[in-house]
C-alpha cells in the first residue's frame, strides 16, 4: 500500500508561536507509520533536520521556502547529475544563488529605496535569538541560511513596491511572519512539484497543511489541502478552491487533519491509491 506524502509547513502548523510541539511522541510515531511526511519550511536545514531529530520524523525536506531540498536517498538524477552539499545523512541542492551573492544584491537594492532594516543573515546568535524569540542554539541554526536572505518586515512599508523593486533583478520576495524572504530560487509550490517529479509521487497521493500566505503556492500543488486556523484563516489561503478550514490553531490543527485523512483512507477500505 502506497502512502500519502503529507507536504508539511512548520511554523503555526506543526509547531506553535512558542515555537512549541504540543504532538505526543505516540501519535507523531503512528502518523509515521501511516503517512510520509515533508517538511516544507522558510527555516534552514540545520533547523529541520534538529526538528526531525526531535520528533523521529526524519526523511527529506523542502527548506528556505523552496530554495533548499534536501534528500536522505537521492535519486540517481540527483547524484549523477546536480552538486550537492552534504549535511549530517542528507544531499542538499539549491535552486537559487547562494546567499552570500544574494545578501551582496539585496543590500544595495535595499539601499537604493533608502529603506534600513535589519538583516538577520548579519547578526550574530544572541541578537538572532533576541529579536526572533528562539534560544541560542535555535538562533545559530537560523543562521546557516544558504540561498535565502531574509530581513525585519515591521519596518518596512509598501511592500508590494519592494517587491517589484526585487522582482526587476529576478529576484522573489515572500511575505510572512517578523521577516521578508529574498530568493532566487523556487518557491515551495514549484519545490514541492520538482520533489514529486523526481520522486515519482503521484499527485493525487499528496496532501498540504500550511497557514500563512507563503504557503498558498504549496497547496496548490498537492490533492488535499488544509488550512490551519490563526484566530480565523489567511484570507490569501481562502481563496484557494476545495481547501479544507481547520477548526483548531497550530498543533492542534495539524493533527485534525491527519485525522480527517485517516478517516478518509479508513472509508475507502484503508487503500491509499487514491483520496
Amino acid at each position: 500500500m502506497k502512502k500519502i506524502t503529507i507536504f508539511s509547513d512548520i511554523d503555526g502548523t506543526f509547531i506553535d508561536k512558542s515555537y512549541r510541539i504540543g504532538i505526543s511522541g505516540e501519535f507523531l510515531k503512528e502518523t509515521a507509520e501511516r503517512f510520509r511526511i515533508i517538511f516544507v519550511s522558510s527555516r534552514t536545514p540545520e533547523e529541520i533536520i534538529h526538528l526531525q531529530d526531535y520528533t523521529g520524523l526524519k526523511g527529506d525536506f523542502i527548506a528556505e521556502n523552496g530554495a533548499v531540498l534536501g534528500f536522505l536517498d537521492p535519486p540517481d538524477t540527483i547524484r549523477n547529475n546536480v552538486k550537492t552539499e552534504i549535511l549530517k545523512d542528507y544531499h542538499l541542492i539549491f535552486t537559487g544563488k547562494n546567499a552570500n551573492e544574494l545578501l551582496s544584491e539585496t543590500e544595495a537594492i535595499l539601499k537604493r529605496m533608502n529603506i534600513q532594516t535589519v538583516i538577520l543573515n548579519k547578526l550574530e546568535p544572541d541578537k538572532a535569538a533576541l529579536l526572533s524569540g528562539y534560544d541560542t542554539g535555535s538562533a545559530v541554526r537560523s543562521l546557516s541560511r544558504r540561498a535565502t536572505v531574509l530581513f525585519r518586515a515591521e519596518n518596512i512599508t509598501g511592500n508590494q513596491a519592494v517587491s517589484e523593486e526585487f522582482r526587476k533583478y529576478g529576484i522573489s520576495m515572500i511575505f510572512g511572519g517578523k521577516w521578508l524572504s529574498v530568493s532566487t530560487g523556487f518557491d515551495k509550490g514549484e519545490a514541492v512539484k520538482y520533489y514529486m517529479k523526481l520522486m515519482n509521487i503521484d499527485p493525487e497521493l499528496t496532501a498540504g497543511i500550511g497557514d500563512s500566505e507563503n504557503d498558498y503556492s504549496l497547496l496548490e500543488a498537492v490533492k488535499e489541502k488544509f488550512i490551519i486556523s490563526d484566530n480565523g484563516h489567511n484570507e490569501k489561503l481562502l481563496t484557494i478552491r476545495g481547501a479544507v478550514k481547520l477548526d483548531h490553531e497550530g498543533t492542534k490543527g495539524w493533527e485534525e487533519m491527519i485525522r480527517i485523512l485517516s478517516e478518509k483512507i479508513t472509508k475507502i477500505g484503508g487503500q491509499n491509491e487514491k483520496i
